[in-house]
C-alpha cells in the first residue's frame, strides 16, 4: 500500500467524520439556545405578570381619598383632621406607600404621612412640609379633570430638592382635589415604594448568566443590572442600556408595540415584553371611564443570557467529540499501515478495543445495548448503579421495564421510526427505577449496522441528570429546595400503589403555617421567605430518608410517611413537628410567634380505591378541622371530617 493510497484512505474517513461532528456540533448548538431562549421567554412573562399586580391598588386609593366628601367640605376651613387619619390608617395597612400627601393648588404640602423604612406611620408637622410646585408629578398633573388619576415616572425619590440616598425607587398617583362648590384645591399625591416590585425581578436573576432587567422609555435600567448603571436617566450619568448596548435598544423601540419576541444581539441572547401602565390600571380599575394618564409611556422587562455562558456546554461537547473522533483515526490510520506493519497493527487494534471496552465499563454514563428486535443484551457497571437492576434481571428483556407513564405513546412511536430507519435518537427521558423513583436521563440510542447493510444491534447511551439545575428548577421548590407539587403527587400516587399490593399503611400530613401571613403582610416577603425556608430545614430534620416533604404553595406543606404500623406513628410525626414549631422565630430581625394544623389521613382506609388527589384532600380537611379546633394541633381524618366541613 503506497502513502498516497494510504492518505487517500485516511482522507476518505476524515473529512466525512469531521463534517459529521460540525454538524452534529450546529444542532446541539442550536437547541442549547433554543432551551435557553424558552427559559428566558418564561422567566421574562412571569415577572411582567408579576409587576403588573404590584401597583394598581394605590390608583384606586388616591382616586377614593381625592373624593373623599367630609374632605371636600372642609377645605374652605383648612380642617385636615379628618384625612390625616384616613391616611395614617391607610399607611398601617399598607406599609408600601412611602408618603401619601394633600398638595394645594400652588403645589405646597399641606398634608403629608410618611412610612418609615422601620413601618412607623408619621405625621409631618408642618413646618418641616415642602414645596412641590417645581416637581413634574404635580405640574404635570395639575391639568386633570375631576375622577381621573396620574402615574409619575418611575423614577427616585426626592426630598429638600436632593436625591434620597441610598435611592428610593418611587410611583406616585396623583388625583385632583375639588371642593364641594367645583373649584380646584389642588390633588392627593401617594408615593408606592417600588423596591419591593423591582426586587421580583432582582429574585429571578441568576448571577451574571442569565438577567432580568426593567428599562424605560428612555433606555435606563431601572432594574436588573448593576447597582451602579442604573437610574442613568434620573442621575444624569449617561448610564444606561441604551448607550451600553445600541444594537439591542434599537431593535427594542422598533419592536416595542409587538408581541414578546426573543432574538440575539451584542453577544447576548434577549427576550422582551413591553408593559403599559395605564392599560394595566384599566384593565384593573372598577370604572373603565375612569381617565388615567402616565409620564411613562412603557416599561420595557427584558432577560438576557450571555452567549459565552449558552454555548459552553455545546463546545464541551464537541471537545469530547473530536478527542474520540481523534483516537477513532489514530486507530484507523495505523490499521491502514499495510501488510508489513499488520501484526503491529492488529495488536494496537486489541488494545484500543480493550481500552475503549474499559471506558465503557468504568464510565458513569448508562450503557446498554439490544438486539435488532429491543431485548436487552448487555448493560455496564453505571445502568445497574442508576437503575438498581442487575445485569441478570434484564437480559433478555425490553427497556420497557424502566418505563415511567411520563411518556405518551407517540414519544415511543416517533423513537422506534427513527432507530428503525438507521437515525440516531436523543432525547431526554423520564424513567423509573426499580425501588419505583423517577430519574432523568439524556439519552442518545444509536443503531449498528452489520457487514449485510442490516441493522444488528442498539445501543443507548445516557446521562443521569436528576440532579441537574434545570431537573431541579423544573420539580423543586425554588425557595425551599423541597419537592414541588407535582413530583409529591408521583410519588403519593407510587406508594399507594405499593402500600396496596403490599398490605402495608402509609400517612399523608397536610400542614398549614398559623401566623404567617400576618408575619408576611406586616415584615415583608423577604421576612415570609425566611420563615418558609427555616420550617423547611427544621422539619427535614424530623424525617425519615424514606419520607417526602413538598411544598404544594405559599404557607402549605405535606409529608408522605411510608411503612407506618399505626395511626399512632402520624400522630408521633405530627406532635414533634409542632414542638418544632415552639422554638423561637426571627423574622429579619424581629421575633415571631408561629404555629401549625395538621391534618392526617391514612391509606388504606375506609376506601382503598382512591387516587393521590382524593387522599390531600382529606389530609385537607383534616387539616381546616384543625384550625377551626383551636389552631397549633393535629386531626386524623374520619369520613365524618367532610360532614363538619360542609
Amino acid at each position: 500500500m503506497t502513502r498516497r493510497s494510504l492518505l487517500f484512505r485516511f482522507l476518505a474517513l476524515t473529512l466525512p467524520l469531521l463534517l459529521l461532528l460540525g454538524f452534529l456540533h450546529y444542532w446541539d448548538l442550536d437547541g442549547e439556545r433554543e432551551r435557553w431562549r424558552l427559559q428566558l421567554a418564561t422567566d421574562v412573562e412571569q415577572s411582567a405578570a408579576s409587576l403588573a399586580n404590584g401597583f394598581h391598588e394605590a390608583a384606586a386609593d388616591a382616586l377614593a381619598l381625592a373624593a373623599d366628601v367630609e374632605f371636600r367640605d372642609r377645605l374652605p376651613s383648612g380642617d385636615f383632621a379628618g384625612m390625616a387619619s384616613r391616611m395614617e390608617a391607610l399607611a398601617r395597612f399598607k406599609s408600601h406607600y412611602r408618603q401619601l400627601r394633600y398638595l394645594d393648588e400652588t403645589g405646597m404640602e399641606r398634608l403629608r404621612v410618611d412610612t418609615t423604612p422601620t413601618g412607623n406611620v408619621v405625621r409631618i408637622p408642618a413646618h418641616e412640609l415642602q414645596d412641590k410646585s417645581g416637581r413634574d408629578y404635580f405640574a404635570e398633573a395639575r391639568h386633570l379633570p375631576e375622577g381621573a388619576v396620574r402615574l409619575s415616572r418611575l423614577d427616585l425619590n426626592i426630598e429638600h430638592g436632593q436625591i434620597e440616598t441610598p435611592h428610593n425607587p418611587m410611583l406616585r398617583f396623583s388625583s385632583p382635589v375639588f371642593d364641594a362648590t367645583g373649584v380646584r384645591r389642588g390633588m392627593i399625591v401617594i408615593n408606592l415604594g417600588a423596591g419591593p416590585l423591582l426586587d421580583r425581578l432582582h429574585a429571578r436573576t441568576h448571577g451574571q448568566v442569565r438577567r432580568l432587567a426593567l428599562i424605560n422609555a428612555k433606555g435606563s435600567w431601572l432594574a436588573g443590572a448593576d447597582a451602579e448603571l442604573r437610574w442613568g436617566d434620573v442621575l444624569g450619568n449617561g448610564n444606561g442600556f441604551a448607550s451600553e448596548r445600541p444594537q439591542a435598544w434599537r431593535r427594542l423601540v422598533q419592536e416595542v408595540h409587538e408581541a414578546p419576541t426573543q432574538w440575539q444581539s451584542d453577544g447576548y441572547l434577549y427576550a422582551r415584553a413591553t408593559l403599559y401602565p395605564v392599560d394595566i390600571l384599566r384593565s384593573r380599575m372598577a370604572h373603565d371611564e375612569t381617565r388615567i394618564e402616565s409620564a411613562d409611556p412603557w416599561w420595557i422587562v427584558i432577560g438576557e443570557a450571555d452567549l459565552r455562558a449558552v454555548d459552553a456546554a455545546p463546545r464541551a461537547r464537541l471537545q469530547t467529540g473530536l478527542t474520540i473522533a481523534g483516537s477513532a483515526l489514530v486507530l484507523w490510520f495505523f490499521i491502514l499501515r499495510g501488510w508489513r506493519r499488520l501484526n503491529l497493527a492488529a495488536r494496537e487494534s486489541g488494545r484500543r478495543i480493550r481500552q475503549l471496552a474499559s471506558v465503557v465499563e468504568q464510565t458513569s454514563d448508562i450503557v446498554f445495548i439490544t438486539d435488532p428486535e429491543g431485548r436487552i443484551e448487555y448493560v455496564n457497571p453505571a445502568f445497574t448503579h442508576t437503575t438498581g437492576y442487575a445485569a441478570e434481571d434484564v437480559a433478555g428483556k425490553t427497556p420497557a421495564i424502566l418505563k415511567s407513564g411520563q411518556h405518551p405513546p407517540a414519544f415511543f412511536s416517533a423513537l422506534w421510526d427513527d432507530i428503525k430507519q438507521g437515525r440516531q435518537f436523543r432525547d431526554l427521558f423520564i424513567n423509573r427505577r426499580r425501588d419505583g423513583t423517577l430519574f432523568y436521563e439524556e439519552k442518545t440510542i444509536l443503531p449498528l449496522v452489520g457487514d449485510n447493510g442490516r441493522i444488528s444491534s442498539f445501543v443507548s447511551t445516557g446521562k443521569d441528570i436528576t440532579d441537574s439545575k434545570v431537573t431541579k428548577l423544573a420539580f423543586h421548590d425554588q425557595l425551599t429546595g423541597l419537592v414541588n407539587r407535582p413530583l409529591f403527587m408521583d410519588r403519593l400516587q407510587h406508594e399507594m400503589a405499593h402500600a396496596a399490593r403490599g398490605g402495608e399503611c402509609m400517612a399523608v400530613l397536610y400542614m398549614d403555617l398559623d401566623g404567617f401571613k400576618a408575619v408576611n403582610d406586616s415584615m415583608g416577603h423577604r421576612a415570609g421567605d425566611e420563615i418558609l425556608r427555616e420550617f423547611a430545614r427544621r422539619i427535614g430534620a424530623l424525617m425519615r430518608k424514606s419520607d417526602t416533604l413538598a411544598r404544594l404553595g405559599g404557607d402549605e406543606f405535606a409529608m408522605l410517611l411510608r411503612d407506618i404500623d399505626t395511626v399512632a406513628d402520624a400522630e408521633q410525626a405530627a406532635a414533634k413537628i409542632i414542638a418544632a414549631m415552639q422554638s423561637g422565630w426571627i423574622a429579619g430581625d424581629s421575633p415571631a410567634r408561629l404555629g401549625i394544623s395538621i391534618g392526617i389521613a391514612l391509606y388504606p382506609g375506609d376506601n382503598v380505591d382512591i387516587d393521590g388527589e382524593a387522599l390531600i384532600a382529606c389530609a385537607d380537611a383534616a387539616m381546616y378541622d384543625a384550625k377551626r379546633g383551636g389552631r397549633n394541633r393535629y386531626v386524623v381524618y374520619t369520613p365524618t371530617t367532610d360532614a363538619m366541613a360542609d
